[in-house]
């Protein structure tokens, strides 16, 4: 599908590198929260919260 795209090798290299991350859940880290001051929020509570900038 990506064929017009992407060279043929780099497209199996893309591949075999995704599945090779899906061995399970990244840790999770307080970054945001160090980074910010503020703890991080869930992209459901993120979405909620910004719906309005969504509306036509």
């Amino acid at each position: 599908m990506v064929a017009p795209y992407v060279p043929a090798e780099f497209a199996d290299a893309l591949l075999d590198h995704w599945s090779a991350c899906t061995a399970g859940p990244v840790p999770l880290t307080r970054t945001v929260e160090e980074l910010t001051g503020r703890p991080a929020r869930t992209f459901a509570r993120w979405a909620a919260d910004h719906a309005g900038a969504f509306r036509g």
